[in-house]
């Protein structure tokens, strides 16, 4: 689907879409903002919002036979919100108090509505309201029509004739009474609305600036149904007395489209006043408290980015619509958002239409990039970090029965190695043990991170290499330890097969021992949710080995992203630093899972965390303390694994080629060290600053502080460094910090 299409889908959205008790309420009540300021204490202004769509609160609230609580989802519950004595509340607290006056000026076009009934009078008053001259006749002598048949059961006479003295207030509304009109030919006016039958008259709702409100408004409907096309017929005829245009009225939406479940709304009890007609300000507080607002609000809910943006699903479409288009006035406002989506993909599985926001941020980089809007050095670490898992120092492919001899390739992917060397060494020799010698080893990245920061080239190079070890092997089926991974390599190479290692070792928990070593709970990869089996056999190899199981919340299909996918660091560190926050009190357990980066995340914010490997290949127990690698010592891990398995499995003694900055003995504070780490800073980039400008002499000297500054462009991205000289080749890092801008020097000598 390309980006367009997926904006229109803002038009499928079911956030702002009326609920039950709206659609089922004859005059469409805005019941959800009449609700908010009940419970926030604005009884005056839940008021405005009752009369403006009753026109007659008074007689509204006697009458109403509340379609609304059959619709009401607390029907399902315990009982429905009682609306119409919340609706009887807001008026009685108005009622006999002199309507506020506002300028409304006089629009010069003249309107006649023939029919006193309560479309007409509906009809008049809005359009009046909107300062329009506005004559409502009415043949017979008083107004209000069959309405009047209803005073002898639930509509007090006082009340009608309130509500019908009342029009007398209205500055551009004129009445007669005991007047009938027998001609339309407009003379006078602009427009004109027939509320009642005419002998001879045609049926259609619109004749030369004449507009008929057929008869069976009135006779057939029920009067709050024709106060709602009063109401509607007020807009079709400011319409064409404006713009000469002539609509049919809009028909109310029937059909709700979004009624949340019963499953996720508590009891609450109904709000039984001491005497039903003396409701305290109290009393409707809390009955309003009780209504749900029946609002989709699905996708904010499990979508930390929407709600640290303060963004509606329909409101993110419209910014990156605005961002792709380079709308002036706010073109950049879908950028920050797009790039803040951790691509857990939960905003499409809780939503009732199923509009996929992971797929909107990334077709949106991938545009913004080709454009020349996207802010790509945000992505310059990442896309570097994917270059060195690919390179020299840190790729590796072992074919131990020789090219188009092997029957698996274990691609364990690049984090876990740099996590962790010994998670790819032990569980390689396991593999290669208990399920077969033929089984090859590659360690490289998937293109993950250039997929996510849209770069469509760099994925595709990141693939074909991939694909070259693959055909090579004789296209042997892949053994995959990383979520993300399998996740990657299936939408974007699904002609490769893979199976994932937690599968095959879940074939051979009969062999393991059963040991008694507590409870933990399992923290699923948000990845890992289209992978219900693999999700199955981690927790049984996990019980297997001794340790029962506290599912969270947010197990299983519901799986939460850790903070790492997508790159959201990058541009928004402190939605990232809230996921990750969120994540480690969901809860009070020791937290297992099968990513690596799921569990550097946890033990970086203090949080006992073990990876499957851990429990699998390793009796220490304290290993749920380990602190996280550092973004320096990740490097430095790949580096080392390779090594080790170079050595290994091949008897060749491999060594990093030596960089010229190598030599340097960096020396920092904790304080600086965690610096650079949320910075995403790592010490080569120091070491090649420093290396270069003691070579060139490009520094800024302070005698008196005995402090160097400098700076130097690697990339995208200019590094600055603050540094003491110690010995030789020691050097003090005082502080270090870095940004997008790139300096131009200029020689003035």
């Amino acid at each position: 689907m390309d980006i367009v299409s997926m904006i229109d889908r803002q038009h499928d959205c079911v956030a702002d879409t009326p609920a039950p008790c709206e659609c089922a309420c004859p005059l469409g009540l805005d019941v959800r903002d009449m609700i908010r300021k009940i419970n926030t204490g604005l009884f005056k202004s839940a008021y405005k919002i009752f009369r403006n769509f009753a026109v007659f609160p008074g007689i509204v609230c006697h009458i109403c036979d509340e379609p609304c609580k059959k619709a009401c989802v607390r029907s399902e519950i315990d009982t429905p919100v009682s609306l119409r004595e919340l609706e009887m509340f807001c008026w009685r607290q108005r009622r006999g108090k002199t309507a506020e006056a506002f300028f409304i000026p006089e629009k010069k076009k003249r309107v006649l509505i023939a029919g006193g009934g309560l479309l007409g009078i509906a009809c008049a008053v809005k359009l009046a309201g909107r300062g329009y001259d506005t004559e409502l006749a009415e043949r017979n002598d008083r107004l209000g029509g069959g309405i009047w048949e209803l005073v002898r059961g639930r509509l007090p006479r006082e009340v009608l004739e309130e509500e019908m003295a009342a029009l007398s207030e209205l500055k551009y509304l004129t009445v007669s009474t005991g007047r009938e009109i027998t001609r339309f030919d407009n003379h006078g006016y602009d427009a004109s609305l027939i509320t009642y039958q005419m002998s001879g008259w045609e049926e259609k709702y619109y004749s030369d600036g004449v507009f008929y409100a057929q008869p069976r408004f009135e006779s057939n409907l029920a009067p709050l149904e024709a106060i709602r096309q009063g109401i509607l017929f007020s807009y079709v005829i400011e319409d064409y007395v404006n713009r000469g245009v002539a609509r049919a009225p809009e028909k109310k939406q029937a059909d709700c489209k979004f009624r949340p479940s019963p499953q996720t709304i508590p009891q609450a009890p109904q709000v039984i006043p001491a005497e039903a007609s003396k409701w305290t300000q109290n009393d409707a507080k809390s009955e309003a408290g009780r209504c749900v607002l029946c609002s989709c609000e699905n996708c904010r809910e499990v979508c930390e980015m929407l709600a640290w943006h303060g963004l509606s699903a329909k409101k993110l479409m419209i910014n990156v619509s605005d961002t792709i288009n380079k709308m002036k006035w706010n073109k950049r406002t879908g950028i920050r958002p797009s790039m803040s989506c951790t691509q857990c993909g939960l905003c499409e599985k809780s939503c009732p239409v199923s509009i996929d926001l992971k797929q909107l941020c990334l077709e949106t980089r991938r545009v913004l990039r080709k454009s020349k809007l996207l802010p790509d050095g945000y992505y310059d670490y990442w896309l570097n970090d994917m270059k060195h898992a690919n390179g020299e120092d840190a790729s590796l492919f072992i074919s131990p029965a020789g090219d188009n001899c092997c029957e698996y390739i274990y691609f364990p992917g690049c984090q876990v190695g740099a996590s962790e060397p010994e998670y790819v060494l032990r569980s390689y020799e396991w593999l290669c043990k208990n399920v077969s010698e033929k089984t090859a080893l590659s360690l490289r990245c998937c293109g993950a991170p250039a997929h996510w920061a849209g770069d469509k080239t760099s994925h595709e190079d990141a693939l074909s290499k991939i694909m070259i070890e693959w055909n090579e092997s004789g296209k042997a089926v892949f053994i995959l330890s990383c979520p993300n991974c399998a996740q990657m390599l299936e939408n974007s190479a699904p002609e490769i097969k893979t199976v994932s290692i937690w599968n095959i070792m879940a074939e051979f928990i009969a062999e393991r021992p059963q040991r008694n070593l507590g409870t933990v709970s399992v923290f699923d990869p948000c990845a890992s949710k289209y992978d219900p089996k693999t999700q199955q056999n981690v927790r049984a190899l996990i019980r297997s080995s001794g340790y029962e199981i506290k599912e969270l919340e947010c197990a299983w299909e519901w799986a939460r992203c850790c903070g790492y996918g997508g790159l959201a660091y990058s541009s928004n560190p402190g939605l990232v630093e809230r996921i990750a926050s969120h994540n480690i009190k969901l809860g009070e357990l020791e937290f297992v899972t099968y990513c690596s980066n799921c569990r550097d995340s946890f033990a970086g914010h203090k949080k006992p965390s073990r990876h499957v490997f851990d429990i699998l290949f390793f009796d220490d127990d304290s290993r749920k303390l380990r602190e996280p690698p550092d973004l320096t010592q990740r490097r430095k891990n790949r580096v080392s694994l390779k090594g080790k398995l170079s050595n290994l499995t091949k008897g060749l003694k491999f060594e990093a080629k030596m960089k010229p900055y190598d030599d340097i003995e960096l020396t920092m504070s904790t304080e600086v060290k965690n610096k650079l780490n949320h910075r995403l800073i790592l010490e080569d980039n120091i070491k090649q600053l420093i290396y270069d400008a003691e070579m060139s002499g490009t520094y800024l000297y302070c005698e008196e502080d005995d402090v160097y500054t400098a700076h130097q462009q690697q990339g995208k991205i200019t590094f600055w460094a603050q540094y003491k000289k110690l010995a030789e080749s020691g050097y003090l890092l005082l502080n270090a910090y870095l940004h997008r801008l790139q300096i131009e020097e200029v020689w003035h000598g």
